[in-house]
């Protein structure tokens, strides 16, 4: 779900979803790189039921690594980056920099399937796990069937 500019709003829908939603359903908060300074979101996820969220993706652009550590650190649900950025090295730096929780690689943006590919080789070692993207209008998913795959999830 899009976060409103409103956290108040943000977390009135979150706990309407979490009232509603089946128990082991998750939401995935898209933060739309909203935030300038660490301590933002911390105070804003703190108050989302941290159960029913899967991740907070881009609450800051992703060549803003040292960001991303410092609120992986503290952050009490999972942090992800990475569906709309077009170089490979931005990814490479933000995983080994930040440590984030879950990236974000999207088969068009990152440059097709072979580009991705390597990315994921690359990005191995790290452990880091994957949730795969492509644009909703190409109606296909993707999937390499590597020992990686277990790690990795699909969302549109």
């Amino acid at each position: 779900m899009a976060r409103s500019a409103d956290p108040q709003v943000t977390a009135r829908v979150l706990a309407e979803v979490d009232r509603v939603l089946p128990e082991r359903a998750r939401v995935i908060v898209d933060g739309s790189w909203a935030f300038g300074l660490v301590d933002e979101p911390l105070a804003e996820v703190s108050r989302w039921p941290r159960e029913r969220v899967a991740w907070i993706e881009d609450p800051f652009p992703a060549e803003a690594s040292e960001k991303y550590r410092r609120f992986v650190e503290r952050s009490p649900v999972p942090v992800s980056a990475g569906d709309e950025v077009t170089d490979p090295e931005t990814l490479v730096r933000l995983v080994e920099h930040s440590r984030m929780d879950l990236l974000r690689i999207d088969v068009a943006t990152i440059g097709g399937i072979t580009a991705a590919v390597r990315l994921l080789d690359r990005l191995e070692p790290t452990g880091v796990s994957v949730s795969t993207h492509i644009c909703p209008r190409s109606r296909c998913t993707w999937r390499v069937p590597t020992p990686r795959s277990r790690r990795w999830r699909h969302s549109t």
